[in-house]
């Protein structure tokens, strides 16, 4: 029902202040000091002038602005922080950050495939990850254990496998000291488990250690076994040869003709 409706007998002076209070009200929301000076200065207004029309009633300033303009401006600040807070800065970065930046990225793209993998592509994922790290693990203990026997030798290595020593040893070091993060992190069940774990890993690989020894020990007999014949075969024929030499005058036949017939004529000696 709009203010004219409303005013129907109605005198003017309230008709008047209503129409002003619900215009007012529907177009404004003002603070509670405002609103109360608003109405204050319109009672004022229409006491002094009793006989003035809803048409001549003005209040002293109207806000044309939407009720909501403050939101999409915050909404936008908001998303924008939220995205610049996701993204991070790109300007002012060392190359070291960069790279820091770069492998938590891969880091994650690589955790989500993970998760993204069904169990038996899980089991063959983690066995291939097992056997590669085992791999990088006995390379970087042969390189530690080369720079050892070089040290205690006192002979000295060239510079691409000095610096893929050092490699290898900040990998090592950085292995051990997750190890024994993760270690003072267990409890007492996980510790006893860890332990008999760790036994048993060492134990397999010393049983496979005294394997290849063995092996190689075999090999090394072998080899030796087939040096010694064979130096026999030729000492052999050396001396065959020696004999041979020594009994140039004599006539050795090893095989002999035979005839089918008789010869007719007797052997003759011719003077």
């Amino acid at each position: 029902m709009s203010g004219h409706g409303r005013s129907r007998g109605r005198p003017p002076m309230y008709a008047a202040a209503a129409a002003a209070i619900q215009q007012q009200q529907g177009n404004v929301m003002l603070p509670p000091g405002q609103a109360n000076f608003v109405e204050f200065h319109l009672i004022v207004t229409i006491t002094a002038t009793p006989m003035i029309n809803e048409t001549e009633i003005k209040p002293p300033y109207r806000v044309t602005a939407p009720r909501h303009m403050n939101a999409t401006p915050s909404r936008r600040d908001i998303l924008a922080v939220a995205t610049a807070a996701s993204v991070g800065p790109t300007t002012g970065i060392s190359p070291e950050q960069k790279l820091e930046m770069q492998r938590a990225k891969r880091a994650e793209r690589a955790r989500l495939r993970y998760h993204n993998m069904s169990a038996e592509e899980r089991r063959n994922f983690n066995a291939r990850r097992a056997k590669a790290l085992r791999t990088a693990r006995m390379r970087d203990d042969e390189l530690c254990r080369m720079a050892e026997r070089a040290q205690m030798s006192g002979t000295t290595l060239d510079a691409d496998l000095m610096i893929q020593v050092a490699e290898a040893q900040r990998r090592r070091a950085k292995r051990a000291e997750a190890a024994r993060l993760k270690y003072h992190r267990m409890s007492s069940e996980e510790r006893r488990q860890y332990n008999a774990m760790r036994d048993a890993q060492r134990r397999q690989r010393l049983e496979e250690q005294e394997l290849m020894e063995r092996e190689r020990q075999q090999q090394e007999q072998q080899q030796q076994q087939q040096q010694q014949q064979q130096n026999e075969i030729h000492q052999e024929t050396r001396e065959q040869d020696t004999n041979r030499e020594g009994n140039n005058e004599q006539i050795l036949y090893d095989s002999y003709i035979r005839y089918d017939s008789q010869m007719d004529h007797g052997w003759a000696v011719q003077s």
